[in-house]
């Protein structure tokens, strides 16, 4: 698991992750350094390229849970029906379908297909943060 603490995608140095993609649809870890958080392969080694990041807010963990499986979660001050409605459009406008959704106790829930993916969106707002959630499998 990468942790990144306070970390935002406007600049600010974190530490984060050294990466390689020697020709694979995924990036290799190598090592540590400060760095700004500006691009996806960034923070974790199995984010895949087709999926995109949420830019609109300041990243605060991601996760590997193993070949073909990753979470990240941002924080934003967006009102939630921006937050989800910006990356639903990314996510359109990368070529996934929507395949259903739910609303459960505030949070909005969408799920996602895509080449090779299936993506879960989870956003839910708490004070004046909207946090969200996003999990990528391989299909």
């Amino acid at each position: 698991m990468i942790a990144l603490g306070a970390a935002s995608t406007t600049g600010s140095l974190a530490c984060t992750p050294s990466l390689e993609s020697r020709g694979s649809p995924y990036t290799t870890l190598t090592g540590m350094h400060a760095a700004p958080l500006r691009e996806p392969s960034a923070f974790t080694a199995q984010w895949p390229p087709s999926v995109p990041i949420f830019d609109a807010g300041t990243l605060i963990l991601a996760t590997a849970q193993g070949p073909g499986s990753t979470t990240a979660l941002w924080e934003t001050t967006r009102s939630l029906d921006s937050t989800i409605g910006r990356y639903d459009a990314v996510l359109s406008a990368r070529g996934f379908i929507n395949d259903g959704g739910e609303v459960i106790r505030g949070q909005q829930i969408r799920d996602y297909l895509g080449p090779g993916y299936r993506v879960r969106v989870v956003a839910s707002r708490t004070g004046r943060t909207t946090g969200l959630t996003v999990t990528i499998r391989s299909t």
